[in-house]
C-alpha cells in the first residue's frame, strides 16, 4: 500500500499515527512494501514490470521470513481480490500484485 493510500486511514480513530503503527500495536508483525497504483502514477509500462519485479522478489522475501498465515492488504482489494486465487505452484503466491 503506497503512502497516499495510508492516509485515506488517518481519520479513523486508531490510537497510533497510522495503518502500520496501529497493526503492530495490535501484535501483528508488519511488513509494508509500498506499492503506487500504475493506473494513477503515470509510469511506463517497463517502469511498471520492473518495478513489480522488485517488488516481488522483497513480498517473497517478507513471506518466507514472516511467521504464518500472512495477511496481505492492499487499498484496491476489491479489484486485487479478483487476481489472488490466481497462484504460483510454487510459491502459493498471486501471479500479480
Amino acid at each position: 500500500m503506497h503512502t497516499r493510500d495510508l492516509e485515506c486511514y488517518a481519520d479513523l480513530e486508531l490510537s497510533a499515527p497510522d495503518l502500520i503503527a496501529f497493526y503492530r500495536h495490535k501484535g501483528f508483525e508488519v511488513a509494508h512494501l509500498p506499492w503506487e497504483d500504475p493506473q494513477h502514477s503515470g509510469t511506463s509500462r517497463d517502469q511498471i514490470r520492473k518495478k513489480l519485479r522488485e517488488v516481488r522478489e522483497k513480498a517473497l522475501g517478507e513471506y518466507g521470513r514472516l511467521t504464518k498465515p500472512v495477511l496481505i492488504q492492499c487499498s484496491a482489494g476489491m479489484t486485487e481480490q479478483r487476481q489472488w486465487p490466481h497462484t504460483s505452484s510454487q510459491t502459493g503466491l498471486a501471479d500479480r500484485c
